[in-house]
């Protein structure tokens, strides 16, 4: 082999490369023995884990496999009963919205019920008398009372 000249571009000599393997080597299994303690909790801690995880695997699988196992079963029982099941959720349709109308007629209820409220609370609030307007109590034709009807 022959020399470029540059003292950086040869190679190092085995003689020193093996003393630095042998010292890095030495060094490494040092740290290693320092450690020996971490590394085994950090293997313990990596089988709990593991452990736990497959925990939890067999658990999803067995919810999975009985989910399966129960759909299985509605899909049958729907097939089995569909002649009853159509009819019934149309009549069960029909009495939801006959509930939804009287929720509605309620809510329109109350919300009238107020000024009903307001007004009859004024009728009754002027002593032991009462202030009111009954319309219609005898028909135009009775008398000359109210000639025009329900106008005030």
């Amino acid at each position: 082999m022959r020399s470029t000249g540059c003292r950086s571009c040869r190679r190092p000599s085995p003689r020193v490369t093996s003393s630095w393997s042998t010292n890095n080597t030495a060094q490494v299994s040092k740290t290693i023995a320092d450690r020996d303690g971490d590394f085994e909790k950090l293997l313990a801690d990596g089988n709990l884990l593991l452990q736990e995880i497959r925990a939890r695997r067999d658990s999803i699988s067995g919810l999975l496999d009985g989910t399966r196992k129960l759909s299985a079963q509605l899909s049958g029982l729907v097939d089995d009963n569909a002649a009853q099941i159509g009819p019934t959720l149309q009549q069960l349709d029909r009495v939801t919205k006959m509930l939804q109308r009287n929720q509605d007629n309620l809510n329109r209820s109350l919300e009238l019920f107020a000024p009903f409220t307001r007004l009859f609370s004024n009728v009754l609030g002027n002593g032991r008398w009462f202030d009111t307007y009954v319309c219609g109590l005898l028909p135009p034709a009775v008398g000359p009372i109210n000639e025009k009807g329900c106008q005030p």
